[in-house]
């Protein structure tokens, strides 16, 4: 039979899965083992010897864990003789670590399957019992009367007169709570007549204003102005069209003025500026700049109310 060489692999020993080791060691010690199999069988030179030198550090790197539970993980795998400490690099302050041997069953003390066996039913016993006393420390519902079928919650039952009794009064069609101002009556109160206004102890109706529509502000009537003649959409130039719009409040030029001289093709701009003659609509800049003449060279058809100048938007 041929030898198959995989290239970048290290191997395994089948008795980690076959025997049932991977699934009796938790996630941070199955980590450090396949560490130390990584350090000792993927190498040639240790293959022989099965032996290594790993530090702390080393595994820590190599493995994401703290320092902590890498020592307590390794701890546990040399107690199970699944690794072998055969020279505590720590007490001699060897630089390249502690040497651990791996166990391939070249050692005399084979794998330890009942310790971990037992280790793992320890911890399975002590994660139930802090489940345990958790939900022992949980409030307890003294009320322990039954509640009537389809009721869910103690919450949700009312008084049923005098009896003592309890009983589900369910909510009309699309009310989701009860209101507090006309709350829902326990079944058997019969219905009483509402007080008529002016009797004592009740409140006279409210007569609420009418909601009053807001007018819209000069701001705002400018720039629609300038839309409109412009011909621009105010939400998508709504900061360009506001620049030209606050300027010319400014100089105290008005909305009706801007409509009269750019609006029609018998305003001003389409008959006397030679880019309104070709059929172009203004841009909120040209309006800045040209209202001052506009406004001279129809003073003789109309009064105007402003003949200052402005800056340009």
């Amino acid at each position: 039979m041929s030898k198959v060489d995989f290239p970048n692999t290290f191997q395994s020993p089948n008795s980690i899965i076959d025997d049932g080791v991977m699934a009796l060691l938790n996630g941070n010690e199955f980590k450090c083992l396949v560490a130390c199999q990584r350090c000792i069988l993927g190498w040639e030179k240790h293959r022989v010897t099965r032996q290594d030198r790993i530090s702390i550090s080393q595994l820590v790197k190599m493995t994401g864990l703290s320092s902590p539970t890498v020592a307590k993980a390794m701890t546990l795998l040399d107690k199970v003789h699944l690794v072998k400490k055969q020279h505590d690099g720590k007490k001699t302050h060897h630089p390249d670590g502690t040497l651990w041997e791996l166990n391939m069953g070249q050692l005399d003390d084979g794998i330890d399957l009942k310790k971990l066996q037992e280790l793992r039913d320890k911890r399975l016993n002590a994660t139930h019992d802090k489940m345990k006393k958790a939900r022992d420390a949980r409030p307890q519902n003294k009320n322990t009367e039954p509640l009537p079928n389809g009721i869910t919650s103690h919450d949700s039952v009312m008084p049923l007169g005098t009896t003592g009794k309890c009983h589900y009064t369910p909510l009309p069609n699309g009310i989701t709570t009860p209101n507090p101002r006309n709350p829902i009556k326990p079944i058997g109160e019969e219905k009483t007549s509402s007080p008529s206004v002016g009797e004592e102890g009740t409140d006279p109706p409210r007569t609420e204003d009418p909601v009053k529509k807001k007018e819209p502000t000069k701001q705002y009537q400018m720039m629609c102005t300038i839309g409109e003649v412009c011909q621009m959409d105010l939400k998508l130039n709504n900061g360009r069209i506001g620049k030209c719009a606050k300027a010319l409040l400014a100089a105290e030029y008005t909305s009706e003025q801007v409509q009269r001289l750019y609006s029609g093709d018998g305003s001003w701009w389409y008959k006397n500026d030679w880019r309104g003659q070709k059929k172009n609509v203004p841009r909120p800049e040209q309006i800045g700049e040209t209202i001052k003449l506009a406004l001279k060279h129809n003073e003789k058809s109309g009064p105007t109310s402003n003949s200052g100048n402005i800056p340009s938007a």
